[in-house]
Formats: structure tokens, sequence, C-alpha cells
């Protein structure tokens, strides 16, 4: 995920460092609040030794030991670089992406880590899309 992450803050010319990153998703299944063995603990803690901004949102899971949770997702996606799904709630499918691309950074970046979105409405949409298993889908300007 965090080789996605730098992979697509490339793409639009920026580094990991300095970078906010909107993490969606700390629990380890969707629509509960069981963050035990969370793979987004470790990916947060990686996020932040390469220098980035993290935020992250969790409908479910309202507190962790160590770890800032937001129940409120536009403050975790104002003016984020990238966007992160670790977890599948229900919730991130029906997100509104042209009211996220408004209030994210330009040239907002994508990760799917959940297959959560299809790659061309996203890259229609305006991001950069990385997504696992998906390869590179993004036709991009030489000139950003």
């Amino acid at each position: 995920m965090f080789h996605l992450v730098r992979q697509g803050l490339s793409c639009v010319g920026k580094a990991v460092s300095g970078s906010r990153i909107a993490i969606l998703g700390f629990s380890f299944l969707p629509n509960t609040d069981d963050a035990r063995n969370t793979p987004t603990e470790q990916f947060n803690n990686i996020c932040l030794k390469h220098g980035a901004v993290t935020q992250i949102h969790d409908p479910w899971v309202r507190e962790y030991p160590g770890i800032s949770l937001s129940s409120d997702i536009e403050p975790v996606l104002k003016d984020a670089d990238v966007l992160v799904f670790m977890t599948a709630h229900q919730m991130y499918y029906s997100l509104d992406y042209e009211w996220v691309k408004r209030i994210m950074r330009p040239y907002p970046v994508l990760v799917d880590g959940r297959n959560i979105v299809d790659p061309d409405i996203i890259i229609q949409a305006g991001f950069v899309y990385e997504g696992i298993g998906r390869g590179d889908k993004n036709i991009l300007p030489r000139d950003l």
C-alpha cells in the first residue's frame, strides 16, 4: 500500500514527505469495530516514518491506543493529497467523488486497497488511481 501511495504521488510530482494522507478505515473487517490485527496501524506508522501527515477516518472504531481517529470524514479528506481505502466499510462505496475531489488538494491520488471503486470512473473524475491488483490505468499529461 505504501508503494502505491508513493507511486501515485510521484505521478503528480509530489513526495511522500509533507503530503497529507487521508486513511479511510481502521478496523480489520468492514462494518465492525474490531481493530485487532488491523494492517492500518502499520501502514499509518510507515507513512509517518516517511514524513507524511496522516488522518484516519473510521465510522465504527471510536478509539484505539496511540491512534487519533475521526468519525467525521470531511476534515480527514479536507486538503489531503491522497485518499487511501484500507477497510471496505459500506459507506465508502457511495462517496460523491466530485465532492471529494473539490475538498482535496489539486491532483488528488486515490489508492484503493479493497477494490471499492471503478478505476475508470475515478480517473474520469480527475484522480490518479492506484489499486491492488489493477495495474496502472492512468493516462497522465507530461506536465502537471
